[in-house]
């Protein structure tokens, strides 16, 4: 029969792990669409659009899951990742509803939807076991990725295209890495625990 800590411990690990597999998935996500918008040049406003919103929706929903059932995360923690989630979310269903939007409207929902991802990231890294450098530097990638959409000046459709696929290359396999590297981390701790028990 288990022991209390021990089932305790169990629940801990496997929170870990099913957060570092949603990274891996996300990550993967990113790096897809990234190099569907990079390789299709004549790619309309339109396509753009639903696109990133496909890329917000989708990972606001994982964002959302993990602060529903992460459970070994404080409270506070799994309150913000559920907040983040929805702002994420309702920014993906908003380029998906209403593809006809301007370029500077997508592009301010596609930065405010990577710049809470970042932030859900670094708090993610503060909190986390295992994996933290890594959550911190996929982070703050997703931040700085979110600025330089904002600052950049975009006049064209093109330039989106190119500004954002490459950003969305970058913080995917930055993303996958850091879910790897955190799966072999729980990995390892599991085996640890195992070897003492």
């Amino acid at each position: 029969m288990s022991s209390p800590t021990s089932t305790a411990e169990d629940a801990v690990v496997l929170s870990a792990r099913t957060m570092a597999t949603l990274g891996v998935l996300a990550g993967a996500l990113w790096l897809v669409i990234g190099i569907i918008v990079l390789v299709w040049p004549s790619a309309t406003l339109t396509v753009i659009a639903v696109l990133f919103g496909l890329q917000l929706t989708i990972v606001g929903i994982v964002r959302l899951v993990s602060g529903l059932f992460g459970s070994d995360l404080e409270g506070w923690v799994r309150a913000a990742y559920v907040l983040l989630g929805v702002l994420m979310l309702l920014a993906g269903i908003a380029c998906l509803r209403h593809p006809v939007l301007s370029i500077g409207a997508i592009l301010l929902l596609t930065a405010v939807g990577w710049m809470v991802e970042g932030i859900a990231l670094v708090i993610g890294g503060t909190r986390a076991r295992e994996g933290r450098g890594w959550l911190f530097f996929f982070g703050a990638a997703a931040i700085l990725g979110s600025i330089v959409l904002l600052v950049w000046p975009v006049e064209s459709v093109s330039t989106l295209l190119v500004l954002g696929g490459w950003i969305l290359v970058i913080v995917g396999i930055i993303a996958l890495v850091a879910g790897i590297m955190a799966l072999r981390d729980v990995s390892r701790a599991t085996k640890a625990r195992a070897a003492v028990a």
